[in-house]
């Protein structure tokens, strides 16, 4: 077996993202994984659409709201409807990566969401509530339902996170079947 190379707490904040997104319906790509000597020495996660990131970790899917295009449209004065539904989706995905960190480390998921690991999630999570009419409620019901997932699909974040910790790369083909087979 493959020694563990990428922290713990890494790779079960990509894995609550991850197996929130296939419970809800979104394909994952891929999760990628870099340890912090990585990031220092400038090795970039190269994305399947070729986008060099520079993150420890990085959880690669679809995604149902891109609020920088809405923005660019409404700059232009082209209406664009965002549906509630699919920015929680977004939401509550990008939330779920904080919680499972939250819930291992025992820290507050606010206190990592605001300063920690969690800071990038949270701003792209603010980015989409602002396009909603109720963008503090919206939020309050992404964080409120990234909550009740990650708990009732623990099992399956801990189980992808043995795998993350091992692989800089897990495509999403074993993504979804590791959750798929442990959220049974």
């Amino acid at each position: 077996m493959t020694a563990v190379k990428y922290p713990r707490v890494l790779a079960i904040h990509e894995a609550g993202h991850a197996v929130v997104g296939v419970i809800q319906g979104q394909w994952i790509d891929g999760v990628h994984m870099r340890t912090k000597q990585e990031v220092r020495t400038g090795d970039k996660i190269i994305t399947e659409r070729g986008v060099a990131v520079h993150a420890q970790g990085l959880v690669e899917g679809s995604s149902m709201v891109h609020p920088a295009s809405v923005k660019e449209c409404l700059a232009q004065g082209i209406v664009v409807p965002v549906r509630r539904d699919s920015a929680l989706i977004d939401m509550i995905g990008l939330a779920a990566g904080v919680i499972a960190e939250a819930r291992h480390s025992r820290r507050s998921a606010m206190e990592i969401a605001l300063f920690g690991g969690g800071s990038g999630d949270h701003e792209a999570m603010r980015a989409r509530a602002e396009l909603l009419p109720d963008p503090r409620e919206a939020e309050g019901e992404a964080w409120a339902t990234a909550k009740q997932l990650v708990r009732k699909h623990w099992r399956a974040v801990e189980a992808l996170a043995d795998v993350l910790q091992r692989k800089r790369y897990t495509p999403g083909e074993q993504v979804h079947a590791i959750v798929m087979a442990v959220a049974q």
